[in-house]
This record gives C-alpha cells, structure tokens and sequence, in this order.
C-alpha cells in the first residue's frame, strides 16, 4: 500500500501566515517581544524561510520554544484578560498545528524528522486544556 504525502496548498500557506501573524500579537500582547521578533521575520521571509521555521524546534519543541515559554508569567496582567490571551493562544497553536499536519507543512527535511510528534504533542496538551476548562465559561 502506497501513501501519498499532502502538499500544502498556496491557501493553506496564506492560513498558516495568518496564524502567526495572530500568535505574533499574542506574544507581543505578553510582552514575549524577541518570540514575536522571530515571527514577523519569518513573515517578512519567502515560503522557504515559513517552512523551515513551522519545522523548528524554536516552533514546536520543548523547553525554550515558543509554546513552553509563551503566557508562562502573567504577573502584573489583568487575569482576566491574561486568561482569555492565553486561551486564544493555544486555539491559535491548535489551528495551526492541526494545519500543518492535515497538509504536510510538517516535513522540513533530514533534520526535522521528529517535530510531526512534537506537533500532535502541543495539539493534544493545548486542546486537552481547552476541552477541559470549557465549562469555566470561556469556549
């Protein structure tokens, strides 16, 4: 049996720079400055330069990425709005995540073998939370 392997689509590269462009602000928002720096360069960048970011650790792996570090602190911000920035963060990293897998935005080459079970990792953390604190009167 044969598996095709997806290609991303000229929309769902435009889908995945309108995710983090969002994320970017989010950062930004959480005073994560030097995270969202990183973002808007690639943004500035070509498609080469998205593909090879949306496949980095920087992006999707453990400690020191942007998932494990962004809305980490929170001292000093209205909790409330804190609450909903951090929430729509993760939605944002669950739509992204989701979109790269469903398309194949996942396979950078050789060097980034790995970041597809990172990826499903962050997705499932993030909607695990989400699922679980939607009682709380957020969605």
């Amino acid at each position: 049996m044969f598996f095709r392997t997806p290609t991303p689509t000229p929309e769902d590269w435009q889908e995945a720079r309108r995710l983090l462009s969002e994320i970017a602000r989010l950062l930004e928002v959480d005073e994560r400055h030097v995270q969202a720096a990183k973002i808007r360069t690639v943004l500035r960048g070509d498609q080469g330069a998205l593909k090879k970011w949306l496949t980095s650790f920087g992006m999707w792996g453990g400690i020191g990425s942007i998932p494990d570090c962004a809305f980490c602190g929170g001292a000093g911000a209205d909790p409330v709005v804190y609450k909903r920035n951090s929430r729509q963060f993760m939605r944002l990293y669950v739509q992204l995540g989701r979109l790269q897998l469903k398309s194949g935005m996942h396979d950078g080459g050789l060097w980034t073998v790995g970041i597809r079970p990172c990826i499903r990792r962050w997705v499932n953390s993030f909607a695990d939370v989400l699922e679980t604190s939607a009682g709380d009167g957020e969605a």
